[in-house]
């Protein structure tokens, strides 16, 4: 009898293991590789041959790497700069520097987004990261709500009146970008209770005291004060002549490794020869950069050449483009479902992509 059970057992063990060979050879391996020829693995490693596999390592899309920087465009998938951001559970999201999920952004939200191009205007974000480079009390509201002062700052809203509502000293949010003449472009304005005052730009100095983005800014005890010139990322207090640090770090970068393709919609003006914009951001071999006046959103694109540096393809008919006004583009049909990241940690504002590029050939992307 036991003979027999024995017989049965080593017969379904066989019938099992063909089922699942014949899987992992037509749909994707599952198992403790996660190794699979068609559709995407799924298991220990989660390393497949074409379109993505989920498992222990996070390896989810090959294709070039990509950093994409500028405003959140719409919803479905993320849309940042045209192209459309696929997501899923390994998708590290941070907003101002703690675990976030895609449900706590909105659009208009400056977003670097890291990742992979999939195809042409799609890719994959391995991360999202947002930092709102304003975060204080509310001193002004005018325009009917179109412009807002905060921490000293000028907002005026690119759409909308997205201060209407807001009351003298309530905390707001602000997703905005620096102009050249040292107002914000505002895409976003959010309430926020209880949270500690932030401001993000340029650090300079006016009448013997630190600036950053303009706003008189006083140090604890303890803190070293920034290089001039340099961008700071400044947390605290906020006080009537300004801001009190409690914490000055500098400002986050784009950092990917060489080659990566940026895409990007900033403020860029030319003076001396070069093309920057107010975050420190430059352009090299833009054409026609001589006569932008960083009041203007631009959009372009061409390879990290070094960190903030970005060096456009000359063979590039669209590397120099006015910012259009984009209504929401329709979500892809094959969207993938919202998942909620587990178990995330905060890590450094701005995070750099692990090791070398993969190796698979660049994507045409035009």
């Amino acid at each position: 009898m036991m003979h027999l059970e024995r017989l049965v057992l080593t017969i379904l063990c066989l019938l099992l293991a063909e089922r699942a060979l014949a899987q992992s050879s037509e749909t994707g391996g599952i198992g403790g590789t996660g190794i699979g020829q068609e559709t995407g693995g799924i298991g220990g490693t989660g390393v497949d041959s074409q379109p993505g596999g989920i498992g222990g390592t996070g390896i989810t899309r090959r294709g070039k790497p990509v950093l994409s920087y500028g405003p959140i465009q719409a919803f479905g998938s993320v849309f940042v700069n045209g192209r459309e951001y696929m997501f899923d559970n390994h998708t590290l999201v941070r907003v101002d520097g703690h675990a976030a999920t895609i449900a706590n952004l909105s659009v208009g939200n400056i977003a670097r987004i890291q990742g992979v191009i999939t195809g042409a205007k799609r890719g994959y974000a391995e991360s999202i990261n947002i930092i709102h480079p304003v975060i204080g009390p509310v001193t002004a509201i005018s325009d009917g709500g179109l412009q807002a002062v905060i921490l000293g700052q000028k907002m005026e809203a690119t759409k909308g009146p997205i201060f209407a509502g807001f009351k003298p000293g309530q905390m707001v949010a602000v997703s905005a970008q620096l102009r050249a003449n040292g107002t914000w472009a505002a895409d976003n304005a959010e309430p926020v209770s209880g949270a500690t005052a932030q401001l993000l730009g340029p650090v300079a100095a006016h009448n013997g005291r630190m600036t950053v983005a303009g706003t008189p800014v006083t140090l604890e005890p303890g803190l070293t004060p920034p290089a001039m010139g340099s961008q700071a990322l400044v947390t605290g207090a906020a006080a009537e002549n300004g801001l009190v640090a409690h914490r000055i770090v500098p400002g986050p970068s784009l950092v990917a490794p060489p080659g990566t393709r940026v895409e990007v919609s900033d403020y860029f003006k030319g003076d001396d020869g070069k093309v920057r914009a107010p975050d420190g951001l430059e352009v090299q071999n833009l054409p026609g950069g001589d006569k932008l006046n960083g009041l203007e959103p631009v959009d372009v694109s061409g390879d990290l050449v070094a960190p903030d540096v970005v060096d456009i393809n000359a063979q590039q008919d669209d590397a120099l483009s006015q910012t259009p006004d984009l209504s929401a583009p329709e979500p892809a049909e094959d969207t993938e479902q919202e998942l909620t990241p587990d178990g995330l940690t905060p890590d450094e504002l701005t995070p750099e992509l692990p090791g070398e590029p993969p190796e698979n050939p660049d994507l045409d992307d035009k």
